[in-house]
């Protein structure tokens, strides 16, 4: 990659020169980080859509992190069409990819809506850890439902 980034007080700045080498994969990668963290969202997402119309591949760490910067955000509903869109472009998501969207559901009260989630993990051969079921179970006791699910 052929260009910057510059973080400051709460701010980064992106020269736009992209270079097409697949081997910089991990810089690409920490840019995007970076935008997501100096809460540079819409700008991390612009430049994603553009890489990817260059030909970059991203790989379950990029998508997962902008899944998180979204649920951060509380846009759990592009979050999840963010998924779906990497689930059909051949990226097998992982427990950490699972694990943010499942927080985010339950951040917004859809706790039901991680539950299946956390079944479709299961389904696609992904053991939880503690951070799944606690996510859950936490969502859950919020909701007044967690003695009905321990049944």
């Amino acid at each position: 990659m052929t260009g910057y980034v510059s973080l400051g007080p709460r701010k980064a700045y992106l020269t736009p020169r992209i270079a097409y080498d697949q081997s910089e994969c991990y810089s690409r990668e920490r840019v995007l980080a970076c935008l997501c963290i100096c809460s540079k969202l819409s700008f991390a997402l612009s430049t994603f859509g553009k890489l990817t119309k260059l030909g970059f591949q991203p790989d379950v760490v990029t998508f997962s992190m902008l899944l998180h910067g979204l649920c951060l955000q509380d846009r759990i509903s592009e979050a999840l069409a963010l998924f779906e869109h990497m689930v059909e472009t051949g990226c097998t998501p992982n427990v950490i990819t699972f694990n943010t969207l499942i927080n985010g559901l339950c951040r917004e009260g859809r706790v039901l809506e991680a539950v299946a989630l956390l079944d479709r993990m299961v389904e696609n051969g992904l053991l939880p850890n503690h951070i799944t079921y606690g996510t859950v179970v936490n969502g859950l006791c919020k909701m007044g439902l967690g003695l009905e699910f321990s049944k």
